[in-house]
């Protein structure tokens, strides 16, 4: 994967929406994506992370989750509430 954790998400919910990125809620409303980008990206050195967490939140109308190897999965989330 070439582009950050944050750029393939942005691209993957525009492609699903049928829609510019640009059109689409900005992610830092939801996320900080400097934070999520670097729990994502390689060592200083170059190295992988060797981890098996995920991260998981609410963007745009979807729940979205990334696993320690970068995989995206997202669900339509029918109802987000922010309660």
């Amino acid at each position: 994967m070439t582009d950050s954790v944050s750029e393939e998400l942005i691209k993957t919910v525009a492609t699903l929406n049928n829609a510019d990125p640009a059109e689409l809620a900005l992610l830092a409303d939801f996320i900080d994506p400097d934070a999520l980008d670097a729990l994502f990206k390689p060592r200083m050195d170059g190295t992988p992370r060797e981890t098996d967490g995920q991260v998981e939140f609410n963007y745009d109308s979807y729940h979205v989750t990334v696993d320690s190897g970068g995989t995206i999965t997202l669900e339509y989330a029918e109802s987000v509430t922010n309660s």
